[in-house]
């Protein structure tokens, strides 16, 4: 990022510089707002998409706890006979 005013600067520029400051700002808020509203869904759609993974990986964890306790209770039985 470029300096806009420098006080210590030999060249005076065209003015105060304060102007050109204010102006820069007003021109870079509009579209420093339109970047954080895309980093905002791009962060949204990045916590969906993590909660979609973790919903899947909590079922298939169930589903796993499942088959083991099925496979300790096979081998219980087995043992019994």
């Amino acid at each position: 990022m470029r300096k806009l005013y420098d006080p210590d600067s030999e060249d005076p520029g065209s003015g105060s510089g304060k102007d050109d400051t204010a102006a820069a700002e007003s021109a870079e808020a509009p579209a420093a707002g339109a970047m954080q509203d895309e980093a905002d869904a791009a962060a949204e759609a990045g916590e969906s998409a993590l909660a979609e993974e973790l919903a899947a990986a909590r079922q298939q964890a169930s589903e796993n706890y499942e088959k083991y306790l099925r496979a300790v209770a096979e081998m219980q039985n087995v043992l019994r006979r």
